[in-house]
């Protein structure tokens, strides 16, 4: 009788969780719930300073300008010092960000919100390099997937609590309560993280960013990550004002955060796991599709409430789920001494369509509610033919199975 083809994967199940992984899982959850209540309450803190629109959306901007800095630095640091110890440099910038209650001084508070910048970067770009040389490939896309829940389920747990600390303690009390754990992971990292490895950079195995940059299999990346980015940025900004010219209430619209957020961390374990024991391509290719259709259903009835509410639920799911697929989408096609850089490149573009998306969305949305949608749903439609053009590239440049 001849083996079940999925035989060999349950045999091998236990290499999943080895330790190295399920101390960068640990670590990368207890990173995000120590820092994202400051990321949530930031706008609230400095609109509570008195600090103008302008002057907030300025120093947002200075944040993802020192993203982008990151992303090509993280990228050649993690082939080079390694992914830990990108990470654990990540780590000391993230966690600047817990000192933002202590700042009232817009100085202070750009400086604070730079360095987290810079830091959110490379503890991205570290974890994600250390995931791809830690884990067993047969099971890279449930373990992306946990390891972006980080994010996810970090936001949803993290953020009630520090809002009811908030209302005893005040910002600048809450303080204490984020530096102290920030500390705690900060050595757990150092100490309990096995090391990791490290490339020597310029050789001929090994090719500076000009060779990776115009490479066309990672144009094509740059450009998976870009468009989808694009789109996913006017969702965040504009779903919940569409919500509010609808008639929502402020529940109404608490409730779509919930129930996206919710949707988005099973979005993740399904296709991480349809990846893992099927193809990559198909899950890949129906949160292309389903993030396009979303959009552009939305951009089509901007007032209709439920439309809206559905839509963006689905939308936020299928562009999480594009972010869990990304590692795989690398490893397949670019050797690990690259990888790094690769993945640093393609965050590049990550940051780029966020500051685009933003900065167009606005003046988008002035003209006409749906417009913004419209053209999110464009560029994700153009991400559906870059993508096929993707697979049919792959064989080329094919590393992994």
């Amino acid at each position: 009788m001849s083996e079940s083809p999925t035989a060999p994967r349950k045999a091998n199940a236990g290499k999943a969780f080895t330790v190295p992984i399920t101390f960068l899982l640990g670590t990368q959850l207890l990173s995000c719930l120590v820092v994202a209540p400051v990321a949530t309450f930031f706008p609230v803190y400095l609109d509570d300073l008195g600090y103008s629109t302008v002057l907030i959306a300025g120093i947002v901007t200075l944040q993802r300008a020192m993203g982008l800095i990151a992303s090509l630095a993280g990228g050649m640091m993690s082939d080079s010092l390694g992914a830990k110890r990108t990470l654990l440099l990540g780590q000391l910038g993230y966690f600047a960000g817990t000192l933002l209650f202590l700042a009232k001084a817009p100085l202070w508070v750009s400086v604070i919100w730079a360095v987290n910048g810079l830091g959110t970067g490379l503890h991205l770009l570290g974890g994600q390099n250390y995931l791809l040389e830690k884990a067993d490939h047969a099971f890279l896309g449930i373990l992306t997937a946990f390891y972006f829940w980080g994010y996810t389920v970090g936001t949803s747990v993290s953020n009630p609590i520090a809002a009811a600390l908030m209302g005893r303690v005040g910002y600048s009390g809450l303080t204490l309560f984020m530096v102290v754990p920030a500390a705690a992971t900060l050595i757990l990292t150092a100490v309990a993280l096995p090391s990791s490895q490290r490339f020597s950079g310029g050789t001929q195995a090994n090719p500076g960013y000009r060779d990776i940059a115009f490479r066309p299999i990672v144009l094509m990346l740059a450009g998976l990550r870009f468009l989808p980015t694009f789109c996913y940025g006017m969702a965040m900004v504009f779903v919940p004002l569409l919500l509010k010219n609808a008639g929502a209430s402020n529940r109404l619209i608490a409730l779509f955060a919930a129930v996206s957020s919710v949707f988005a961390t099973l979005a993740q374990l399904a296709v991480g796991r349809i990846a893992d024991l099927a193809s990559w391509k198909a899950p890949t290719a129906a949160a292309y599709a389903l993030l396009a259709a979303s959009s552009l259903a939305i951009g089509a009835w901007p007032a209709s409430l439920w439309t809206v509410f559905a839509c963006g639920t689905l939308g936020i799911g299928a562009a999480w789920s594009l972010s869990t697929l990304l590692p795989t989408l690398v490893a397949k096609v670019t050797a690990p001494a690259e990888r790094g850089r690769v993945l640093g490149y393609a965050h590049l573009f990550w940051n780029l369509a966020m500051i685009l998306s933003s900065l167009s969305g606005g003046y988008l949305f002035e003209t006409w509610l749906g417009l913004p949608f419209f053209a999110g749903g464009l560029a994700c439609t153009c991400a559906i033919f870059l993508f096929i053009a993707f697979v049919r590239q792959t064989k080329r440049y094919a590393v992994l199975p």
